[in-house]
């Protein structure tokens, strides 16, 4: 059993743009049976695509974001057999990387390609094995957009402060930190900036078809990954979610409230009854204004979404080199490893996911 690679690059994402990182950056790093594809528009993505689907890759390398991994997910769901998808490896080419974050990818592009592209050999020569995680994606169907298939939703003041942070035009973890420190000091010392951002908004809220209590959040967060965007951890047990629910968020508590308890909030210890923080199949939101999935944004207007699980997507589990900084600092890997699947080259416990 052979596998076939090939590399994606969303030439629109963020720090694409910034370093220029194309498919010539890869090719010197690359072996024989992998292929690397630059992407300008969803029309070139269908045609990578397309090749993905003709060629029978089963290893693919997607280089953006986590907009870029929202895109591509759904289109490949929409497109291709659940038992044709191939294994994904987030490589860190966009503004938001949270779905690689929570892998342990932390190496930049071209080093992490060069790192896997030796395993990928070692495997193919039947030296060694390859392990990969299955995780169940968000469907996300609203009337307005359609059904997208993403990893996390969220709207109220997480929705503001990413339209305040892409407004910034120097998209970096110091400047979300430092925006978001500042609006939390802004909303403290009582300005209107801050009592904008942190007002709570109206909803009503179906949680696996029961009605949420309250018609006002300051938040909700739905999510199949326990970390998000800076230190933010906020899901309570998140270790015991498995693969066949969602981790789900509503803060409905006043804004003070809240705020003396942003610490609890982040670490996923806030248990209120004026808040759900649990897990869910399925979910429903109607709410007066907009919602990013993703890190792509809709426009601020009334929303109607429902949320259920998607197919499982099995993600390429990486070595401690690719999760290791040049200082020396290895990053956790933040999904359930008691879901892990070690494949062998000889004998696959899940053959499916190399297709032949």
């Amino acid at each position: 059993m052979i596998l076939h690679c090939c590399i994606i690059n969303n030439m629109n994402a963020g720090k694409n743009k910034a370093h220029a990182y194309n498919k010539s950056n890869f090719i010197p790093h690359i072996v024989n049976d992998t292929f690397a594809m630059d992407t300008y528009s969803m029309d070139d993505l269908g045609v990578a695509l397309d090749f993905v689907k003709k060629e029978g890759i089963n290893l693919l390398m997607i280089n953006g974001g986590d907009g870029t991994m929202q895109m591509t997910m759904t289109e490949l769901i929409k497109h291709l057999p659940e038992d044709r998808i191939p294994i994904i490896l987030p490589l860190r080419g966009g503004t938001m990387n949270m779905v690689a974050n929570n892998l342990g990818v932390r190496k930049s592009p071209i080093d992490t390609v060069r790192i896997i592209m030796r395993h990928v050999a070692a495997f193919n020569r039947g030296e060694e094995d390859l392990s990969t995680i299955p995780l169940k994606v968000l469907k996300i169907k609203d009337a307005r957009y359609g059904v997208r298939y993403g990893f996390t939703f969220s709207n109220g003041v997480v929705y503001r402060i990413q339209k305040a942070y892409y407004a910034t035009g120097n998209p970096s973890f110091q400047t979300a930190a430092n925006l978001t420190t500042a609006l939390i000091g802004s909303f403290v010392l009582g300005t209107p900036t801050g009592r904008k951002y942190f007002e709570r908004m109206k909803v009503c809220i179906e949680i696996d078809g029961r009605t949420y209590p309250y018609d006002k959040v300051m938040l909700s967060v739905a999510s199949v990954l326990k970390k998000l965007v800076l230190w933010f951890k906020p899901f309570y047990e998140s270790e015991k979610k498995g693969l066949d629910k969602f981790y789900f968020l509503a803060v409905s508590m006043d804004s003070f409230t809240i705020i003396a308890n942003i610490r609890a909030l982040s670490t996923g210890k806030l248990r209120s009854e004026k808040s759900f923080n649990n897990v869910a199949h399925e979910i429903r939101i109607q709410a007066e204004g907009g919602y990013g999935v993703d890190g792509e944004l809709t426009e601020d207007v009334p929303s109607d979404v429902t949320i259920t699980e998607g197919p499982p997507i099995n993600f390429l589990v990486v070595p401690e080199s690719i999760r290791t900084t040049t200082m020396g600092f290895t990053f956790k890997h933040w999904l359930n490893s008691d879901l892990i699947i070690n494949h062998n080259n000889a004998k696959s416990p899940a053959a499916y996911l190399l297709p032949a």
